[in-house]
């Protein structure tokens, strides 16, 4: 401590619980100096620590042990002004919330700005009389990183709140997804195997039930619990992605359901170009994750079609749509499709298929001109060809009646084939319109009634 060459004296007290020390010196040396008191409390702990150290006493473990009713001012008002800190600022989310709390423990809050600036630079607190930096109270509560502490704090609470809000909306398409595939389930004649556990969430979620341990799809109670080490907002975070998977897996389960309801409710399959096997997200499931389980957003599709559309669904220079959607847009019956048969050099049939978007009312016109584009499917049209004249050699093979035809019963056949489809899949249902085609190409008419065998591309 520098205190050397004077008179001092070093009194041992134990009029206390804790023995303890009191040292008086002279601060005028023998020499007549005076003895430098400069940062004597800062020179006093340090010395205090390494006796401490050196000689394997207790070192005090901070404020929390200091005796405050044996304290006088000032540090009896800083540990007062301490602890109504320390007890508040768990509580508080900014500076405004902190000042407030403080306010009714009769402490005053100010900033120390940065020369005439508006720049805070420091934070001061006073009470009865007695006013100290936020360092000097504790160096946790200096400005800067009481500043710290509340950027954190918020940062927090929009975390928590953005998690929160995710949690809930996974809840709410679990919960629909269940109804949706158990109803489907139900309906299908097997109600009386559906015998589900539940976890109690509590609060406003309340009791969510559990898929039945019989299904692919399952979710156990053990799966949802926090397990040991996992904070509250990685245990949400986690349920809430595992909801999620397993809600779009029951939203597939259902869709297939009610597939295999509508097979076995149709007398006969339906053709279509290609068998739909996949499942296509209308709206991209990467832009838009909070669709990606709703099963109006989930359009059954060929794997061909699926790819070819990918992530696309309006047009790249603006917001217009550019996909059909077959569940929500009110497609009209209105002919827009058309084809024309004709013979390529080798006396070889081939069908092109043109549109005309003009014939559509105008809210649907642009988008049913990217969706056919988009997925090429005038050409995919054409390509199948072979599949309509198969079945005219077949019907001629099997119906020996053909034989018999007249060119304008033939055609009456053929145009009735059209009508039937037409009335099953729609106006502009392809295979319908290659059927028209056909009944009023001449020469292919020629062909079939003296029964010529097509060469086919």
């Amino acid at each position: 401590m520098g205190i050397t060459d004077t008179q001092y004296l070093l009194v041992r007290h134990l009029d206390q619980p804790h023995p303890h020390c009191h040292l008086v010196y002279n601060r005028v040396g023998n020499n007549g100096q005076t003895i430098s008191d400069k940062n004597i409390k800062i020179r006093n702990a340090k010395v205090c620590r390494a006796l401490t150290e050196k000689y394997g006493l207790h070192l005090a473990p901070g404020k929390e042990s200091v005796h405050r009713e044996r304290l006088r001012e000032p540090d009896k008002t800083k540990y007062e002004i301490y602890d109504a800190i320390k007890t508040n600022l768990p509580n508080c989310g900014n500076w405004n919330d902190l000042e407030l709390r403080l306010k009714e423990h009769g402490i005053a809050m100010r900033y120390k700005y940065c020369g005439s600036t508006n720049q805070k630079q420091g934070v001061l607190f006073s009470k009865n009389g007695f006013e100290f930096s936020g360092s000097k109270i504790d160096r946790q509560f200096s400005y800067s990183k009481l500043n710290r502490h509340f950027a954190q704090a918020q940062q927090q609470t929009q975390y928590r709140a953005t998690l929160a809000k995710r949690f809930h909306a996974a809840i709410g398409k679990y919960r629909s997804a269940y109804t949706d595939l158990f109803d489907h389930i139900g309906r299908s004649g097997n109600k009386g195997r559906i015998i589900a556990d539940s976890i109690n969430f509590g609060g406003s979620i309340g009791t969510l039930p559990l898929p039945p341990n019989d299904l692919s799809v399952g979710l156990s109670a053990a799966q949802l619990q926090r397990k040991p080490g996992e904070s509250s907002e990685e245990h949400i975070a986690r349920i809430t992605a595992l909801l999620n998977t397993v809600a779009e897996a029951m939203a597939i389960a259902a869709m297939e359901q009610r597939r295999k309801l509508r097979d076995r409710k149709a007398n006969k399959p339906k053709m279509k170009l290609y068998t739909p096997t996949t499942y296509d997200h209308y709206l991209p499931k990467e832009e838009y994750p909070e669709f990606s389980v709703l099963s109006n957003n989930l359009i059954m599709a060929c794997a061909g079609c699926n790819q070819k559309k990918s992530d696309y669904w309006k047009y790249d220079n603006n917001q217009s749509r550019a996909i059909l959607h077959f569940y929500q847009d009110i497609i009209p019956n209105t002919q827009f499709l058309f084809a024309d048969l004709i013979y390529t050099k080798g006396n070889v049939p081939s069908m092109k298929y043109s549109t005309n978007y003009n014939l559509l009312p105008a809210n649907i016109r642009q988008i049913a001109e990217g969706h056919f584009n988009r997925l090429e499917l005038l050409a995919k049209y054409s390509d199948h060809l072979d599949h309509v004249l198969t079945e005219l050699m077949d019907r001629r093979a099997e119906e020996h009646h053909f034989h018999t035809l007249t060119r304008h019963q033939i055609i009456c056949q053929l145009q009735n084939i059209s009508a039937q489809l037409k009335n099953r899949l729609g106006n502009n249902y392809w295979k319908a319109i290659a059927y028209d085609a056909i009944s009023r190409h001449q020469q292919f008419l020629d062909d079939f009634i003296s029964g010529e065998e097509f060469r086919l591309i």
